[in-house]
């Protein structure tokens, strides 16, 4: 309770039930079709808050403020603030049946240096970062689109990925890095460098991405600039 599930103890843990359910079963095939969520090509805000709460993790649907998508503001027992916002979807309102999800948080780029941005870019599993410099914040963020078919497993295993990327980034933040809001010119093109901000419209677009809420983003940065923490809770 109350640390970080790594990657290796997930692929231990299933490896393990996997030769379990194996002898008590005693065929593949049957095996195969246990604890498998089905796949889909929607999926609501809901759902995502189903997943969410499995890790002490409350959310809350943010009112609907245009743009086409959904948000939920999500919130762990450390702290530590996130959104996920749904696009493409039925109803985007209330978030139902959606066709793709931006899970996403912020911090403020005070004393980051691009050197800091690059290399975690490099390392994370999942997470993505990239720097707005109109805002004085970098979002870190992973998108799916759920066109073909995902399951719920699958979702929840990416984002459980994304809380240990952010968990990382907080334990290795060097606190004397030079500030890349005073050098957000020095690198054009750059993997920090991709980033359209639009103040009409009240969103970033991660390329290849959907629009995420800047207002929202802006929230979470402020949020997680004290003793925020990923930290989760997992059965």
């Amino acid at each position: 309770m109350g640390k970080v599930l790594k990657l290796a103890t997930v692929v231990a843990s299933s490896m393990c039930f996997a030769a379990q359910t194996g002898v008590a079963q005693g065929q593949t095939a049957s095996n195969s079709q246990l604890m498998l969520s089905p796949v889909v090509e929607r999926l609501s805000a809901s759902d995502i808050s189903d997943i969410l709460a499995k890790y002490e993790i409350t959310t809350q649907l943010i009112p609907y403020e245009g743009q086409d998508a959904a948000t939920l503001a999500a919130s762990t027992e450390g702290g530590g603030k996130f959104l996920v916002s749904l696009f493409g979807c039925e109803d985007p309102t209330t978030g139902a049946d959606c066709r793709g999800a931006a899970t996403y948080t912020a911090f403020s780029n005070a004393g980051m240096a691009y050197d800091d941005i690059n290399t975690f870019n490099t390392d994370a599993q999942v997470a993505k970062a990239v720097n707005v410099a109109e805002q004085n914040i970098i979002v870190f963020g992973i998108q799916r689109f759920f066109n073909g078919g995902v399951s719920r497993d699958n979702i929840e295993f990416e984002m459980i990925l994304f809380l240990n990327d952010m968990q990382g980034f907080l334990e290795n933040r060097q606190t004397g890095a030079t500030s890349i809001s005073d050098r957000a010119s020095e690198k054009p093109g750059g993997k920090t460098d991709n980033v359209i901000a639009s103040g009409t419209t009240g969103t970033v677009s991660l390329r290849r991405a959907g629009a995420v809420s800047t207002s929202g983003a802006i929230a979470a940065a402020i949020a997680n600039t004290g003793n925020a923490s990923f930290v989760y809770d997992a059965d």
